[in-house]
């Protein structure tokens, strides 16, 4: 340990800057593109510390919650560095990802605004539905936008999600949910509100001539190689923006990583940039939501690791987004486990970047004194 302490003050002590290993959006151009299919590396080929991925898969093995994790991905630098399935779930299973749906809905609104369905997100979204019978009427109902509805801040009252059953029992959901009264000024507070979500689609359906199933086919799903799916749809025929996709695991990692990659696949823009950038920053703090995120933006959970972005569905579905690091992390659940720990405690302190090389005096030099210095003074902290 005296040892360690002097080779950390050494360190402290030196001019030093910090070389990260792994690369940056400006630089990095992916090898393939996983349109037919992923590429499959092991750890150490992407950077990482197999002894970690290895320690990872024990203390999934041997948890009490380990029944409710049916499958785990992990994709670094484009390739699948790890992959488990448990029962029934396997590469080909297709199951419902939950709200994780509702990225795929925001990613279609961003389609419809960058082809000029929508003219702004700053349009009230009742003129995009003049034929529905609303109720409840007044001045702030009329002034909800399409921001509103994409950040949870359109202001209706949403008691909690038992409000979706209702929704989808009625004789027209979207009417349904902008029937109900206002709680607030739309933009001020902050109600997770799935029914928003399938307004969005709604509105799709209706300023897309084809429908928003086929926007998602054209535009999305068929360009990502994405066929095995079943989006489930309202007595209308109109998919469900908030929840009811069904995916395999290995295509809900193509939407993050597109989304890693700025909206860009394969020599195609299929989502603007600038829609990406915009989805993937927070909007309104969440101050409640402190042990899993920050904010929120276009439907996305935006962390505090290393501005990080997260869907989030029911169940623990999870497609994770670490720029910083090349990541995308995957989980398919039937219930709680947990997901911050196996990807702070096992997945980020498994990459080669928790080893910091540094820069001393112009030469690189690696940290040959990780090996002496304990665990708990080189894992890299996240949250």
């Amino acid at each position: 340990m005296k040892f360690s302490f002097y080779i950390i003050l050494l360190l402290c002590t030196l001019s030093i800057s910090p070389i990260h290993l792994t690369v940056s959006d400006n630089d990095w151009t992916p090898d393939y593109w996983p349109t037919d299919g992923w590429q499959i590396s092991t750890p150490e080929e992407q950077g990482m510390i197999n002894n970690r991925i290895q320690d990872l898969d024990n203390y999934i093995e041997s948890s009490d919650w380990t029944n409710n994790l049916k499958s785990l991905l992990v994709i670094r630098n484009g390739y699948i560095v790890y992959e488990k399935y448990r029962f029934e779930f396997t590469q080909t299973f297709p199951s419902n990802i939950y709200s994780c749906t509702k990225v795929i809905t925001s990613s279609l609104m961003g389609i419809c605004l960058e082809e000029g369905y929508i003219n702004s997100l700053e349009d009230p979204i009742l003129d995009y539905l003049p034929d529905l019978n609303i109720q409840n009427m007044d001045p702030m109902k009329e002034r909800i936008n399409f921001r509103h509805l994409l950040t949870m801040t359109s202001g209706l009252e949403w008691i909690d999600e038992t409000d979706y059953y209702s929704m989808m029992d009625s004789g027209n959901p979207a009417e349904y949910v902008l029937s109900k009264p206002m709680d607030s000024e739309p933009g001020q507070e902050w109600n997770y509100n799935t029914g928003c979500s399938h307004v969005l689609s709604t509105i799709i359906n209706t300023v897309f001539e084809n429908g928003t199933a086929n926007l998602a086919k054209n535009s999305l799903f068929d360009p990502l190689g994405i066929a095995n799916y079943l989006w489930t749809g309202d007595r209308f025929g109109v998919p469900n923006g908030g929840t009811l996709l069904n995916l395999i695991p290995r295509d809900m990692a193509k939407i993050g990583y597109l989304y890693l990659n700025n909206g860009s696949w394969d020599g195609m823009q299929l989502i603007s940039k600038e829609w990406v950038e915009n989805s993937t920053r927070s909007h309104i703090e969440l101050d409640f939501a402190r042990n899993f995120g920050v904010g929120y933006g276009y439907k996305w959970w935006i962390y505090d690791w290393k501005d990080s972005f997260s869907a989030r569905g029911s169940l623990n579905q999870n497609i994770l987004v670490l720029p910083a690091e090349n990541l995308v992390v995957v989980t398919s659940g039937a219930g709680y486990f947990p997901f911050e720990d196996l990807v702070d405690d096992y997945i980020l302190s498994g990459t080669s970047s928790s080893l910091v090389p540094w820069i001393i005096g112009g030469s690189s030099v690696a940290i040959i004194a990780a090996t002496a210095i304990t665990s708990s003074i080189l894992k890299k902290k996240n949250k």
